[in-house]
């Protein structure tokens, strides 16, 4: 059950290199690396499931442990995790135990429990055994070695922002996060996009409520909120829930199909007025939200998509739902 990620965890050359070049895995040093070590080992984790909207997280932080508790829901299965081979989330997995004190990894899956415990990157325990439970988990305690990264932990706000971001941007994915007695939050929006589009753009502009768009077309995952408002000022863009600060190609796809859509509609409405990207930029707030299994990116930032097929998915998509949408709604753009 899941031996290539047993094989990642146990790899002693990919140790090796980890202790040498921490940076080169977690993208930077001190402070930041482990923010970095710590909420990309979570995300990795996640990936474990096809819908996080069935799925549930918990963080439970208590002197310096993190515990994690990961349950896929209905229709999720760890079998698919296996086979679609996520070698990077393995490996930042296996980031996370070797820059570790404690380490300790419990997969529940088929009735069966395996667990492996490890101690300043060396296993010391490794457990398999039978439940009647049946369910499908994955459990992480571990202890990070603050040596690497400053003797500093993080603070609670930065796992509440992290949690925050991460529930709106999958809708109806449950996460909780606690810190021993002292405080807890829980996490889960319905209309996730568009609490991530409120927490931003100017309220006192806003006009109505915000078309939303939601598809999948050959394996792409596709969520668009676009908000009337007098003062644009979100124009953001996603892929698998990361920022593309850069845009790419599924923002590029948005507009060459959304501005086109809606310069035909007033066309059809006999209004003369026709709109360029910056003129549709400052009358609408915008989200653009893919999921997909290989995304590609321009540098090692990952801050612009570059998956050419995506462009001409979320185009047609967006021209036909959003044309259909104003004629259905006429006076929606209005306000």
């Amino acid at each position: 059950m899941l031996k290539p990620l047993w094989d990642t965890l146990n790899d002693q050359k990919l140790d090796g290199n980890i202790k040498e070049r921490p940076a080169m895995f977690l993208g930077t040093r001190g402070y930041e690396g482990l923010q970095s070590m710590i909420f990309t080992g979570i995300k990795s984790l996640i990936q474990s499931s096809k819908n996080l909207g069935k799925s549930q997280l918990q963080i439970n932080l208590e002197e310096g442990q993190i515990a994690l508790v990961f349950t896929l829901g209905a229709g999720n299965s760890l079998a698919d995790w296996q086979q679609n081979q996520q070698v990077i989330s393995f490996i930042n997995l296996a980031v996370m135990k070797t820059l570790s004190t404690n380490f300790l990894i419990e997969i529940q899956f088929s009735n069966q429990i395996v667990s492996q415990e490890f101690k300043q990157d060396k296993m010391i325990a490794e457990v398999t055994r039978e439940t009647s439970v049946d369910a499908e988990e994955i459990r992480i305690i571990f202890t990070p070695d603050y040596r690497f990264f400053g003797l500093k932990t993080l603070p609670y706000f930065l796992y509440y922002d992290f949690c925050q971001h991460l529930a709106m941007l999958n809708s109806d994915f449950s996460i909780t996060l606690s810190e021993k007695d002292k405080q807890q939050n829980s996490f889960c929006y319905s209309n996730g996009l568009e609490i991530y589009l409120h927490k931003y753009d100017n309220y006192l502009s806003r006009k109505g409520n915000p078309a939303y768009f939601k598809g999948k077309i050959e394996q792409l995952e596709i969520e668009i909120l676009i908000s009337r408002n007098d003062q644009g000022q979100v124009m953001a863009s996603f892929a698998n829930s990361e920022p593309t600060y850069l845009g790419g190609a599924h923002l590029e796809g948005f507009f060459d199909g959304a501005i086109p859509a809606f310069n035909q509609f007033l066309e059809e409405q006999n209004n003369l007025a026709y709109y360029d990207r910056e003129m549709f930029c400052d009358r609408f707030d915008v989200i653009v939200s893919v999921k997909l299994a290989n995304p590609k990116y321009n540098g090692s930032t990952k801050q612009k998509l570059r998956n050419p097929e995506v462009y001409n998915i979320v185009k047609d998509f967006i021209h036909g739902e959003f044309l259909t949408f104003l004629r259905s709604y006429t006076m929606w753009y209005r306000g």
